[in-house]
């Protein structure tokens, strides 16, 4: 497991490659000026990413679900899990709904769905 800044992280759990809440913008907010990045949290980018099986959001709030992120990410994903209500920003972002997984589970218990 790799922390890569505020609740970012990077697991290989399983020979899976396991990418929670991604942001790797300067700010996670739709202004400039309001919620800079931690001082370190945004040294990694997208294309330091190798192919993601599971993309893992846990919520849709801007510092969790950013989406500079999610669409430079957006070709090396091959699935993502996230709790209802969220799936519909990744619909209208036009990603293939059948990639979404949608579950209305705790993050404990997702964790233990990603891992199989």
């Amino acid at each position: 497991m790799v922390w890569l800044g505020h609740s970012s992280f990077f697991l290989q759990l399983g020979g899976r490659r396991i990418l929670m809440d991604p942001v790797f913008s300067d700010y996670a907010s739709p202004v400039f000026f309001i919620n800079k990045a931690f001082p370190g949290s945004n040294a990694y980018t997208a294309d330091d990413m190798p192919e993601i099986d599971v993309l893992a959001i846990s919520h849709d709030h801007w510092d969790h679900l950013d989406y500079p992120t999610v669409m430079a990410l957006k070709p090396k994903i091959k699935q993502i899990v996230c709790p209802l209500g969220v799936g519909e920003h990744f619909e209208a972002w036009q990603f293939d709904m059948s990639k979404v997984k949608l579950e209305s589970l705790l993050l404990f218990d997702m964790m233990l769905f990603i891992s199989g």
